[in-house]
């Protein structure tokens, strides 16, 4: 099974191709291009250098957020178009779930954590178990990151661009305890998101075109204001 992943729910977008024995390939860019400009061209261009044919491809797997409104509506808006041109399956992968999955097996607690703008970010803790699986021990959280780190009292290994934007205060909540990701394990990865989305394809757990839709987890900005 060959599948295509997409993740944009950030300001480093990037997009893979992966089969059932690994990444066949994948581009990642860090730059001041809006994704709307970038996406598909990588795509075209990723497909083209892998040698392989969209008509190859079996499924398309999403980065569905949390995570920058506009950014997660790029991806999505371009995932549903490739799926009714095509017909293809279409798996929706949470971006929190994709960043902790970057340290498998770790010994401490994980926590990924996306600058969520109004201090504020989006974050989960995770644990992987004896049985080498990944437990999500909250759900993804809207939170002021004083909150979230008053909920820990161990190491933890910080990742996201949130980390980067509250590195002195997790420090001074946590100080040794806290262990923070290297540049390049630091951002969410569409090779994971595409890994995590091939499993669910095999377990047949696609998703109606319809309900492909974003995780923001909190309002739009005008609809907060509506009710202030």
């Amino acid at each position: 099974m060959i599948v295509l992943g997409i993740e944009t729910a950030t300001g480093v977008g990037s997009v893979a191709i992966v089969n059932d024995e690994g990444v066949i390939g994948e581009c990642t860019l860090n730059v001041s291009l809006n994704h709307s400009e970038r996406l598909l061209p990588i795509i075209d261009q990723l497909l083209k250098n892998s040698d392989i044919l969209f008509s190859r491809i079996d499924g398309l797997v999403v980065s569905i957020g949390p995570g920058s409104f506009t950014g997660l509506r790029i991806g999505i808006s371009t995932i549903k178009g490739l799926s009714l041109a095509s017909a293809k399956p279409v798996v929706g992968i949470s971006t929190l779930d994709g960043l902790a999955h970057h340290y498998p097996c770790a010994e401490t607690l994980v926590c990924p954590m996306l600058d969520a703008k109004k201090k504020e970010v989006f974050a989960a803790l995770y644990r992987w178990n004896a049985s080498f699986e990944l437990q999500k021990i909250t759900t993804d959280l809207a939170i002021a990151p004083q909150k979230l780190l008053q909920k820990i009292n161990e190491r933890v290994i910080f990742l996201g661009d949130g980390s980067q934007v509250y590195e002195s205060l997790i420090k001074e909540f946590l100080g040794s305890k806290a262990l923070f990701a290297p540049p390049h394990l630091r951002h969410p990865r569409a090779a994971t998101i595409a890994c995590l989305g091939l499993e669910e394809l095999k377990e047949g757990n696609t998703l109606a075109i319809n309900n492909v839709t974003p995780l923001y987890i909190r309002p739009f900005d005008d609809e907060r204001n509506k009710k202030s």
